[in-house]
């Protein structure tokens, strides 16, 4: 019985760091998108800026 409390309870951790680091990882993803969203924005600003002058 030990044996099988203690795979359940492996699995259950696993499952939920998992879910943890998934959510983590969402928010880093979101960000890098916004901020290379952001410097491709001002690059082609600073470009047709430079292109007029």
């Amino acid at each position: 019985m030990k044996g099988k409390l203690a795979v359940l309870t492996i699995i259950l951790v696993v499952i939920i760091v998992m879910i943890i680091t998934w959510f983590v990882l969402q928010d880093v993803i979101r960000e890098y998108d916004i901020d290379t969203t952001l410097n491709i924005l001002y690059d082609t600003k600073e470009y047709t800026l430079n292109k007029i002058i």
